[in-house]
């Protein structure tokens, strides 16, 4: 008889390579995690033996530090046990039966004392108090307009003696008629200040009293002469061309 064929049984599916990639990024951070535990065990290791290569060395030295306060000690007991009899000759009579200790005791305590008083006595310092200055409010005043004027000139003498040169020419035709006058030499002008004395005149004689004065202002030096009433407004001036005043209608200041 013929044998019949056995069905073939069906494979299992091959399995994909993202399980074993998942598999895989566990194991790497283990193996990191482990390198970093080493890494860190080596640094205490080595911190380890650095500090038990230093405890001899500090050993050392605090053994040579107690020498060097023992040998201290030792002198100061030396040269106090020296000392001793001679401070017992100078103390009085019934303080010299002390014995060695108690005397050692009440020096020592001296001593302390001694260095504590200035510290104790000495006067505290309280912190410093900055004060600060008090801010002060500036209140700017308006400024009303001024007349402009010449400069005062500091040679009073050489002023009052234009102002006497300049009253003779005015004597004339009005008493007081000259009220102020300012020179600026090194510009060779004259500001002659007159009172209401001057509106008084007539024209006729405003304009000969005018160049009257520019001739005896030119006398004395002076190229341009401006006359101005007591609120600054200008009267007359000298003329840019010509040789007559001009006398304006005392609106204009100066």
């Amino acid at each position: 008889m013929s044998q019949e064929p056995k069905p073939q049984e069906p494979k299992p599916p091959e399995s994909s390579s993202t399980p074993a990639s998942s598999k895989a990024a566990p194991a790497s951070d283990q193996s990191s995690s482990r390198s970093k535990q080493q890494s860190l065990l080596r640094m205490l290791g080595q911190l380890g033996g650095i500090v038990l290569a230093l405890v001899p060395v500090l050993l050392d030295l605090l053994r040579q530090l107690g020498q060097i306060i023992l040998s201290i000690l030792k002198w100061v007991s030396q040269q106090w046990t020296a000392v001793l009899p001679k401070i017992r000759t100078i103390l009085p009579a019934s303080l010299r039966q002390l014995p060695d200790q108690a005397l050692t005791a009440t020096a020592i305590a001296l001593v302390l004392l001694l260095l504590l008083i200035p510290s104790a006595f000495a006067p505290k310092r309280s912190p410093a108090v900055v004060q600060a200055p008090a801010e002060t409010e500036i209140v700017e005043q308006p400024s009303e307009p001024k007349p402009a004027t010449l400069p005062p000139n500091p040679n009073a003498k050489r002023i009052a003696t234009l102002q006497n040169q300049l009253t003779e020419v005015t004597t004339p035709y009005a008493e007081d008629l000259v009220q102020a006058v300012q020179a600026d030499f090194a510009r060779g002008r004259l500001l002659l200040s007159v009172t209401d004395d001057w509106k008084a005149l007539e024209s006729s004689q405003r304009e000969r009293l005018a160049n009257e004065l520019l001739k005896r202002s030119k006398k004395l030096k002076f190229e341009q002469l401006d006359i101005t009433d007591a609120e600054g407004k200008l009267l007359a001036r000298s003329p840019v061309v010509g040789a007559q005043m001009v006398l304006l209608t005392g609106t204009q200041a100066i």
